[in-house]
């Protein structure tokens, strides 16, 4: 799937990119956007889940196309068709911050609220993300309709709530099921300075996770006596 951004950087300047995503990597976008960066069995059952529940929406012949399917007329769901375009502006916008903004891994913002022990109130963004110096966050959106909506509203979205952040991003991929296109806009914010407590966390729990993973009840163990 190729990918029409319209690119708006720091500096107010405007680009018009394209951006080459295969099928499995939207499938693991899809999955892993805002899971943090920790491995774990539990990530690769969500995985296959998303693969086998989204199938429909993603046939390689519409893919291949730049546009997701829809499931046939007898198993259409407005509520699904809805989720799935919610999950997929997320998928593309995790995906464009690593490709864009070199971003490491995104965190669901609430999770991250939670982390650094912040209320749940008010307006907040979708997603926070992780570079090697900088933090950020993104209001994700995913529309079937053929335009972004209010950008205006979306860039002001991304600067709400509690979490200090070097910078946000309004990522809008819209034009869903005929041909994906998406505005990736970055509201500046100057003079923050990096905030690493939510990430100090994530990598405690990060170390916790491998150490779950590679247990013995997921992988056996022999021991061997060398003589």
């Amino acid at each position: 799937m190729n990918i029409s951004t319209h690119h708006i950087d720091s500096s107010g300047k405007s680009h018009n990119r394209n951006f080459r995503m295969s099928k499995l990597a939207f499938i693991k976008h899809l999955a892993i956007a805002g899971q943090a960066y920790s491995p774990s069995p539990q990530k690769l059952f969500r995985t296959i889940g998303m693969l086998l529940h989204y199938s429909h929406y993603m046939q390689s012949r519409a893919f291949n196309a730049g546009r997701f399917s829809e499931p046939p007329i007898t198993l259409s769901d407005p509520t699904e068709k809805a989720q799935f375009s919610n999950l997929a502006g997320k998928a593309i916008a995790d995906f464009l911050s690593k490709r864009i903004d070199n971003s490491l891994f995104t965190v669901n913002y609430e999770s991250a609220m939670r982390i650094q022990g912040h209320k749940l109130k008010g307006q907040r963004p979708d997603l926070i993300a992780y570079t090697q110096n900088s933090i950020f966050a993104i209001e994700a959106k995913g529309r079937h309709q053929p335009n972004s909506g209010n950008m205006t509203v979306h860039k002001a979205q991304s600067q709400t709530g509690p979490i200090p952040v070097n910078f946000s991003i309004a990522c809008v991929s819209y034009n869903l099921f005929n041909n994906v296109a998406c505005n990736y806009h970055d509201p500046f914010i100057d003079n923050i300075e990096y905030d690493n407590t939510s990430l100090g966390i994530l990598s405690r729990n990060y170390y916790k996770d491998i150490l779950e993973f590679l247990n013995s009840d997921g992988f056996d163990f022999e021991e061997t006596e060398i003589q």
